[in-house]
Order: C-alpha cells, then sequence, then structure tokens
C-alpha cells in the first residue's frame, strides 16, 4: 500500500492497516484517530485529516478521538483536535461528549477551552448525564461554578439509568458539603 504525502511525511507505518482504514471508513477513521491521541502525535493528527480522514469519526468504546482526548485530560491533543474542526458538541451515547469527559476529571482548564469552542453546558447525554452533574460529583467547586456561569442549568435533571424513576441533578449528586452549599445557595433545588 502506497501510503499519500501528508501521512508519508509524518514518518507513519501504516502499510499493516487494512486497506479500508485508508479508505476513509467511519470506524477506521476514528480507530486512526485514537491511535495517534493515544500516541500523543499532533503531528499525525494533522497528516490523517490532510489525508481526509473525518476528524469526528465515532469509534465503539472510545467515541471520538476528541471524547478520548477529553477523557485521558490530554489537553494538548483536544487543542489540535480543535483546531482541526473536530466537533465539540459530539456526544456519543456511553461515551459522553469531550465537556462530559473534562467534567467528569474535574479539568477546569480542559473545560474552559472546550466552552470556547462552543461546547454547550446543558448537553445532556443518556447514560452519561451532563457536564455538570459530573463536576458535581468530581466535587470541582470551581468547575462547577465556572459551568454555571456559562449557562448551566443547576436543576437540570437526567433520568438514572440504574434506578427506575429516579433523576440525577447537580445537586443530589455533588459529593461535597462546599459545593453543594453553594449549588444551593444559587437556586438549585432538591428533587422529590
Amino acid at each position: 500500500m502506497k501510503l499519500k504525502a501528508p501521512l508519508a511525511a509524518a514518518g507513519l507505518a501504516l502499510a499493516v492497516l487494512a486497506p479500508a482504514a485508508m479508505a476513509g471508513a467511519p470506524a477506521a477513521d476514528a480507530k486512526l484517530l485514537i491511535a495517534a491521541v493515544e500516541a500523543g502525535r499532533p503531528q499525525l493528527l494533522r497528516a490523517l485529516v490532510a489525508d481526509g480522514v473525518n476528524i469526528n469519526a465515532v469509534s465503539d468504546g472510545d467515541g471520538s478521538a476528541l471524547i478520548l482526548a477529553a477523557r485521558q485530560g490530554k489537553a494538548d491533543m483536544a487543542d489540535e483536535l480543535l483546531r482541526l474542526g473536530a466537533n465539540a458538541n459530539l456526544a456519543v451515547p456511553g461515551d459522553g461528549s469531550p465537556l462530559i469527559q473534562a467534567a467528569r476529571n474535574g479539568d477546569l482548564v480542559l473545560s474552559q477551552k472546550l466552552v470556547k469552542a462552543g461546547a454547550q453546558p446543558n448537553l445532556a447525554v443518556p447514560g452519561d448525564e451532563s457536564p455538570l452533574i459530573q463536576a458535581a460529583r468530581a466535587g470541582s467547586l470551581p468547575l462547577v461554578q465556572f459551568l454555571v456561569a456559562s449557562g448551566a442549568d443547576v436543576n437540570l435533571g437526567v433520568p438514572d439509568e440504574r434506578r427506575r424513576g429516579a433523576t440525577l441533578t447537580p445537586l443530589n449528586q455533588a459529593r461535597n458539603a462546599s459545593v453543594r452549599d453553594w449549588l444551593l445557595a444559587n437556586g438549585a433545588r432538591q428533587v422529590k
């Protein structure tokens, strides 16, 4: 298999991949991007996109490359993906969204970058809740405050998939008193 110029210039040995991987199949595109994120290779990301790989491709189990970068706290890779046009609001059930993953880690800096890139603080994904619920659960008061200042609804609830009829909210998921007290002082209500 002959590599296209940008990939060859990046010094990549992709000959072991199935031909479909080079043909732009969505799952194959995602696997290539995910490998670049895991390896911490922004030059590889640039080469793949220049070669026609879909920056928003999704892989089962990993989501998109941007979701993975946020999950792993790789702000430099997330920055590069955003520069290359990755969708900051791309959400995948079971993998969440980039902002949900950053909030799950309590990562204020990455969350700020994602919101600046257009990530919606009220985007709720079935099975992954919302960024504010994740930030409250992580116990990060500065992140909770940032998300609310960015428009997150302190009362946005999502169905609890583990307990039929229950609703998860930032308040009932807050693990420390300072986050609970701040949410209450800023309009959060107890769910009945």
